[in-house]
């Protein structure tokens, strides 16, 4: 145990180094080049060319009428078919998307939050079932019943702390620490009694992200704590390398600017602002890691998977359902679990399907990305061509924009 807690020491002592943060930006009076250059990665199998051929044209075709700018990565079947940058990652510097680009991934952070709350539980050092206030103090009377269980399911019924002005005027763009944003949620009724209805809420995850804090390291300061719990028992071991916590970019070229509309740079925000339910930054390859890592053994038991992902409370979709951290659907004869998330200037989404081994994960820097719609799609392109046993039957059907995404609503589930 102390051997741990030493490791977790200098590992705090680390990222408290590296934690600096300099808002993203790009150079001025630059050039402006023509086409972005595409990167894609070999297909794992020859006889998967033509699902890969099919959904990258999709997407190229979104690309071209600039409705998306990001990465795609589809996994088939275990094998990763297709891995390509799209657009600008900068268009002012000239870099393009590629692979290896770093992405503000907003909520898909909610899932590792999720498993942070239950690898403590699994050492013994809290329950789900226990009040929130046991750890937190002061702890507002209202929020007396809500438990960690209700927090990660969205039925605490405290309000989504994004949703209000205050938050976006004083609080965005600015290394707010966790303390204030509590002090923020915490003059704000509950929206229904704790328990009774799903309301989507990002306040649950601070409150436990700062519960994370608390638990595992009460004597650092509860954001380092927090990240360093994260990176020992989630990032170090899946060798996610790419992927970090409440860091700003420094502008480096692997960093994905955001953009709003038509290659205008979406307003900064600041992701201390977010905490443990969005500020984290990944790239596709990563978060194929940690999909990956969820399906078998090397990271979580099977206990610990179904517990993540079973269907706790209902939605307003009859199909799906929200886990712990993790939106669960049912989908004909198959499961997926999945999320969304969205940041200023960037749209995140990541489904995957355990039974089939397959797996989407689209990073997008562009906000005008309807970025569910289109992971959805990309998912039912490779059901359709799994279901197809002629392949002749997919290189001639096409699918383009108008009967796809362009028909969807951009997803609500950031």
């Amino acid at each position: 145990m102390r051997r741990a807690w030493l490791s977790g020491l200098v590992l705090a002592i680390t990222l408290l180094v590296q934690g600096g943060c300099t808002p993203m930006s790009s150079s001025v009076g630059e050039d402006r080049p023509g086409a972005a250059v595409s990167s894609t990665a070999t297909v794992a199998a020859p006889e998967l060319d033509g699902l890969a051929t099919e959904i990258d044209h999709y997407v190229t075709q979104l690309e071209a009428q600039q409705q998306f700018s990001g990465v795609l990565l589809a996994v088939f079947d275990g094998q990763t078919i297709l891995e390509r940058g799209y657009g600008w990652a900068d268009r002012e510097r000239g870099y393009p998307n590629l692979p290896t680009t770093r992405f503000q991934i907003g909520s898909l952070s909610k899932a590792f939050t999720a498993l942070a709350i239950l690898s403590l539980q699994a050492e013994g050092r809290l329950r789900v079932e226990d009040s929130i206030c046991r750890y937190l103090d002061p702890c507002p009377a209202p929020w007396q019943a809500v438990t960690l269980h209700q927090l990660l399911t969205h039925t605490s019924g405290i309000v989504d702390y994004v949703t209000l002005p205050q938050f976006w005027v004083t609080m965005s763009q600015r290394a707010v620490s966790v303390q204030e944003l509590i002090q923020l949620i915490a003059t704000q009724p509950l929206l229904a009694p704790p328990g009774e209805q799903f309301h989507y809420s990002s306040s649950g995850y601070v409150l436990l992200g700062y519960i994370i804090g608390r638990v595992a390291y009460p004597d650092l300061p509860v954001e380092l704590a927090e990240r360093t719990f994260l990176t020992q028992t989630i990032l170090r071991p899946l060798g996610m390398a790419a992927t970090s916590s409440g860091i700003c970019s420094d502008g480096a070229a692997t960093d994905a600017i955001g953009y709003r509309v038509a290659w205008v740079q979406a307003n900064f925000c600041h992701p201390a602002s977010l905490f443990a339910m969005g500020d984290m930054t990944s790239t596709a390859s990563d978060l194929a890691r940690w999909g990956r890592a969820l399906g078998d053994d090397r990271l979580i038991t099977p206990e610990l998977r179904a517990t993540l992902t079973q269907r706790s409370v209902p939605t307003s979709d009859p199909r799906t359902s929200y886990g712990y951290g993790w939106y669960v659907s049912q989908l004909a004869d198959q499961q997926v679990i999945w999320h969304a998330g969205a940041t200023p200037g960037y749209r995140s989404f990541i489904q995957v399907d355990f039974a089939h081994e397959r797996m989407v994960v689209l990073l997008a820097n562009y906000e005008a990305v309807p970025i569910v719609a289109l992971g959805e799609e990309i998912a039912a392109m490779m059901r359709r061509w799994a279901n197809d046993h002629e392949r002749s039957t997919l290189e001639h059907r096409r699918y383009p924009p108008s009967e796809g995404i362009l028909q969807h609503p951009a997803g609500t589930a950031e």
